[in-house]
């Protein structure tokens, strides 16, 4: 029986399907967004999400489908994480892409193989690396497919939730209609410690979901670890407190390569 997709990945599990909706429509609205709770009108008003603002609003071309990075930088100066920020942004949009957030006018960014997206603070999308129709289909925001139209990638970022900085390995690297990533960001549910690291995965063969489970398990002992359906798809997750890790593993898995791919393919 597939489980209950728990209450914190719900509201941007739907904003996330939406915003990949309305991209793959080409419909020009407004980002996904979540709802705060406050007590003036300010707080009250919708907080538009980074993560699906940009990748739900980013053309789906081929080099997105084997290794997609993202960092929202405000979130990412916000956390307390045992390696500096500017070395999260390396690590997940390496050296050639952080080396393109160059100032404090981004407040976003995706990295695409060598291609990188910038978002500046006032919105307006910048594309290094690319050119001709290919920087202008990572230009638009309102691609006729987003790579977060798929489903397996919808359910992927939705488990990952909206993070500080987070990766997604795709198809190219772990096969058809599988889907992998790793988050960090703020603690989303009261109890948790600090922030916490989202591993997500979705794989071709539901056969394989218990033995990615049994992987967690093993390799983040403390971590909440269970299955869960998301759309179409069965998603197997851990969510693991950031002091549980040290920082070679944190590392490690932040960049997307080895230490989190051999959790899929053990």
């Amino acid at each position: 029986m597939p489980r209950v997709l728990p209450s914190r990945l719900l509201p941007l599990a739907l904003g996330v399907a939406a915003s990949a909706s309305l991209a793959a429509c080409g419909a020009d609205q407004t980002a996904a967004t979540v709802e705060p709770v406050g007590d003036t009108p300010a707080e009250r008003a919708p907080a538009a999400s980074k993560v699906s603002g940009l990748l739900g609003r980013l053309a789906d071309v081929p080099a997105s489908h084997g290794r997609l990075a993202f960092v929202n930088e405000a979130a990412l100066a916000d956390l307390e994480l045992p390696l500096p920020a500017a070395e999260v942004r390396s690590i997940v949009l390496g050296a050639v892409g952080a080396s393109r957030v160059a100032d404090d006018t981004v407040s976003a960014a995706a990295q695409l193989g060598a291609i990188t997206v910038l978002v500046d603070a006032d919105g307006a999308r910048r594309v290094v690396g690319a050119s001709g129709a290919l920087a202008d289909q990572l230009e638009s925001t309102t691609p006729s497919a987003s790579v977060l139209a798929p489903e397996t990638a919808s359910a992927v970022q939705s488990c990952l939730g909206d993070p500080a900085a987070q990766v997604m390995r795709g198809s190219e690297v772990l096969g058809p209609t599988s889907g992998l990533g790793v988050s960090v960001l703020a603690a989303t549910e009261p109890g948790e410690r600090g922030p916490v690291l989202h591993v997500c995965a979705a794989p071709h063969y539901v056969r394989e979901l218990h033995a990615i489970e049994g992987r967690l398990k093993t390799r983040f002992p403390k971590a909440e670890v269970g299955e869960q359906e998301i759309g179409e798809r069965e998603i197997v997750s851990a969510v693991v407190p950031v002091d549980d890790l040290d920082a070679s593993e944190l590392r490690g898995l932040l960049g997307g390569g080895a230490s989190l791919l051999e959790l899929a393919r053990g």
